[in-house]
């Protein structure tokens, strides 16, 4: 008897579930639920990341009479180079007080004279000489100069404290991004 009593009652429960399950939805299909995931984009990894360094501000105090890229005047360029204590070329500066000698050179292209290549053709004679030179003497703050055309001799006087201009130059990494700062503090000189 036990097991009529409990094959009645299956059929029992389930159509009272059904009747719940009916009430429930009032005649409307259930819906899942919907969550808002924000999904990051994978390519994303292997595009170039904006580089949060900052760059490296340098400032450099120079006399008046430098500049530290090379000038073009039509076909004429001028440039200086500098050189420390025992006049040896620096090929890097780090430190201007550092630079006991600046020479100016003047280089251009002779039209007038030729030399021949080693493929065997003619070409313009390439010329570059001193064209002025400074050199720091005495107590630091005194220059002499000379200008080599006509063999002028000068004197100027430094003011460190002065500064006349100042110019800016940017070092961009080979991916555009900003490395150094470069500023040069130009100082006063008088005759």
């Amino acid at each position: 008897m036990n097991r009529i009593i409990q094959l009645a009652l299956i059929p029992a429960f389930l159509f009272l579930s059904m009747h719940a399950y009916g009430q429930n939805n009032n005649g409307k299909e259930e819906k899942p639920p919907v969550f808002n995931y924000v999904i990051d984009d994978p390519m994303d990894k292997f595009q170039a990341q904006k580089d949060t360094i900052k760059p490296t501000i340098v400032h450099y105090r120079v006399p008046e009479f430098y500049f530290h890229t090379p000038r073009k005047i039509k076909d004429t360029t001028f440039e200086f180079f500098c050189y420390d204590v025992h006049d040896s070329l620096m090929s890097a500066v780090y430190d201007y007080d550092s630079v006991f000698y600046y020479s100016l050179y003047k280089s251009y292209t002779d039209s007038a004279h030729t030399y021949t290549d080693n493929q065997g053709k003619k070409q313009f004679l390439p010329v570059s000489n001193i064209y002025k030179r400074y050199d720091k003497v005495g107590n630091r703050d005194k220059w002499i100069t000379i200008e080599y055309p006509g063999n002028k001799y000068g004197e100027l006087r430094a003011f460190k404290n002065v500064f006349v201009s100042s110019d800016t130059v940017k070092v961009n990494s080979s991916y555009g991004d900003l490395i150094y700062l470069k500023i040069y503090h130009y100082y006063k000189l008088i005759h």
